[in-house]
């Protein structure tokens, strides 16, 4: 449990919140005001039961006063003292050890489900934090990481849970923010259905598109782009499905051909770039560049040693000027030399 989060204070928040609602049910009556006071003192009372095993310094007055209001309830409840000796017998014996026992094992499930959905959603390193944060009687819980990326780059990651009816935590959404030198660059909000790993979120971040797989109405599954844009406030995921005309593969063996790089059509290189990596080629007598997936103009960008952008068109261009003129400079070197070897024959005089 995190030492900032006064557990008992949200507990009372939580019943008053709660019966505003049921009185804006129930209406106004004896009949209703007596339900009201029935259900206010059952979740007061399982509350405690929670709160009691090792609390904080601070949520220990707001626990005294918890305890104070419980007891009045109990009295007007059960007004009969042997009654109410008897009830309290079965608190003791019964109802607590066996609220303990069922939010323990609830607990350990929910831990494990989120464990689960946070390791495949690529954030491992939470799971060590749930404990930590998970105290049960918040409706939200925000979790904060920061993460260093390449190029002295940091990204702020602050995951989202809420408590559903059931009462367990559900991974709903996480924020993800890129800072450079110490600033912002741009940030979005990723929600858990859309399956965007943290992996995935940075490289969106940097402006490079995913590929991702979804399901279709019809059950199958199918493959779709999805990148960032950035041009209008607050940037939006944008979508480019199957039938949008793109073949990754395609324009790659064409940029492979056109600047002489070989290997650029393996499989594993094509998997890198749909997971929007960034791709580092050496272009023969040009030195190293970068290239990604550019779904949105159906083609690859290219990137050159320091990571700036380069229009690929300009840079075939001088490829295939680089080879013209090595052509050029072969052929005139063979004339040189067959003019030498011309030259080097013997003279024979006829007779």
């Amino acid at each position: 449990m995190r030492q900032d989060v006064n557990r008992a204070e949200q507990l009372w928040k939580n019943w008053e919140e709660k019966q505003k609602r049921l009185e804006s049910l129930a209406g106004l009556g004896s009949e209703s005001n007596s339900m009201i006071g029935k259900l206010k003192y059952d979740f007061l009372r399982q509350g405690l039961y929670r709160l009691s095993v090792n609390p904080s310094e601070k949520e220990q007055l707001y626990l005294h006063v918890i305890r104070s209001v419980t007891a009045r309830l109990e009295k007007q409840l059960y007004p009969n003292p042997v009654i109410r000796t008897l009830h309290r017998l079965k608190v003791l014996l019964h109802d607590r050890p066996a609220h303990l026992k069922m939010f323990e094992r609830q607990k350990a499930e929910n831990m494990e489900q989120l464990t689960t959905q946070l390791k495949t959603s690529g954030f491992a390193s939470f799971t060590g934090k749930l404990d930590n944060y998970l105290d049960y009687e918040r409706a939200q819980i925000s979790i904060p990481m920061t993460t260093q990326l390449a190029d002295k780059g940091t990204m702020d990651i602050i995951l989202k849970l809420e408590r559903d009816r059931t009462g367990h935590y559900r991974f709903t959404e996480y924020q993800a923010g890129l800072y450079r030198d110490g600033s912002m660059q741009c940030s979005y909000t990723f929600p858990a259905e859309g399956k965007v790993t943290a992996i995935e979120a940075a490289n969106l971040l940097e402006g490079r598109p995913v590929s991702k797989s979804y399901r279709t109405a019809n059950g199958s599954i199918a493959q779709k782009w999805v990148q960032l844009d950035f041009r209008e406030n607050g940037s939006k995921l944008i979508e480019f499905h199957a039938g949008y005309g793109y073949d990754l593969k395609k324009e790659i063996m064409a940029v492979a051909s056109g600047l002489g790089v070989d290997g650029l059509g393996r499989d594993k290189i094509i998997r890198d770039l749909e997971a929007g990596k960034l791709i580092a080629m050496e272009v023969p007598d040009k030195g190293r560049y970068y290239l990604h997936a550019n779904p949105a103009d159906r083609s690859v960008s290219v990137l050159d040693a320091g990571k700036r952008p380069v229009a690929l068109s300009e840079l075939l261009k001088e490829v295939k000027e680089g080879k013209a003129a090595a052509i050029r400079s072969e052929v005139k070197l063979h004339k040189v030399q067959e003019n030498h070897r011309a030259q080097d024959q013997p003279l024979s005089v006829g007779i």
